[in-house]
């Protein structure tokens, strides 16, 4: 997944009568919490920026990988079945 450092998450619009406890979009929300998390931890724009321009001039492959968990993640779809990946980010993600 592609996370790039941006202001996004400062820039949110939040309903200001959010109650989490009793709201029905409890587990979207805190997905969308950790996904905020990411977001400022995320990649350099300019690392992205210069793979964007590799890619290119020279469309070599079908997929690209960036991020810390890029390589690891691609090793694992190679062992496990898509669908248990699949199941372990929406666990991560509290979906």
């Amino acid at each position: 997944m592609l996370v790039d450092r941006t202001s996004y998450p400062d820039n949110r619009v939040k309903v200001k009568e959010y109650k989490p406890n009793t709201s029905p979009y409890k587990n979207f929300l805190t997905a969308i919490q950790k996904q905020e998390e990411a977001e400022r931890q995320g990649n350099d724009l300019q690392e992205i920026a210069q793979l964007v321009s590799k890619i290119i001039k020279n469309p070599s492959y079908f997929y690209y990988r960036i991020g810390k968990n890029a390589k690891l993640i691609s090793i694992l779809g190679k062992f496990f079945p898509r669908r248990m990946l699949i199941r372990e980010v929406a666990r991560h993600y509290g979906l």
